[in-house]
């Protein structure tokens, strides 16, 4: 009998050890995961549309057409990500001018790079993107209706564009993507610099002439 009363005591000491360690919290405290930045990258495709461009002897008109291009992520933060952003759009301009009318191939490139905020609930993560860069328009040769021919050359200009979107994660690592996003290429017409008893300043002038928009969809892969 000593030896089992010994027995039960010693289960009975043990058992609420044993339990305690079975149970949530017990043992070293449970810490969140650290943050660790990750990339995404994406392919869309859409439609694209711009306003008319009007100057001095005429205007330029750009077709609807369709556009392409892709990004790449790289997400520094919880819901922040820094992007590169290239979108091409081969479309067609129509011109009436003095000279003449007429019609050329043209293509348009923007390359950008930006930022992207994101509000991410569950597997729904609209987010708002705007970029800075360059937008290169590429004409083809232009024959108007007088004869005259124009073989045209690369125009690079200073662009930046404002977008937002929804991503929708069918799987941890895969997302459907839908944009709708502005572009604008800056034209500066003329700069100055002026220096004086009270300091110096510099001055740009310039505008807009062409507001584009793109809507697009795709497919954006967690790297």
């Amino acid at each position: 009998m000593p030896t089992l009363g010994k027995l039960i005591l010693a289960l009975a000491l043990l058992l609420p050890i044993a339990s305690s360690a079975q149970a949530p919290g017990y043992g070293a405290p449970q810490y969140a995961q650290p943050f660790k930045p990750s990339f995404e990258l994406g392919g869309f495709a859409g439609y694209h549309i711009a306003s008319d461009l009007n100057f001095a002897t005429g205007s330029a008109g750009i077709d609807g057409s369709a556009s392409y291009g892709a990004v790449l992520r790289a997400r520094v933060r919880p819901g922040q990500t820094v992007e590169l952003l290239w979108v091409i759009v081969p479309t067609t301009t129509h011109i009436h001018s003095a000279l003449g009318t007429g019609s050329a191939d043209l293509t348009i490139n923007y390359f950008q790079i930006g930022g992207e905020h994101s509000f991410r609930r569950d597997n729904l993560e609209p987010y708002l993107s705007g970029t800075l860069g360059a937008a290169v328009y590429s004409p083809g040769t232009l024959v108007l209706s007088s004869g005259t021919t124009f073989h045209g050359s690369d125009i690079w200009r200073f662009a930046f564009t404002v977008g937002g979107g929804l991503k929708i994660w069918l799987a941890e690592k895969v997302a459907l993507q839908l944009e709708a996003r502005m572009l604008a290429p800056v034209w500066f017409s003329s700069g100055s610099f002026f220096v004086g008893t009270g300091g110096a300043a510099f001055g740009v002038s310039g505008g807009i002439p062409v507001v584009e928009g793109n809507f697009t969809g795709g497919l954006v892969l967690a790297l």
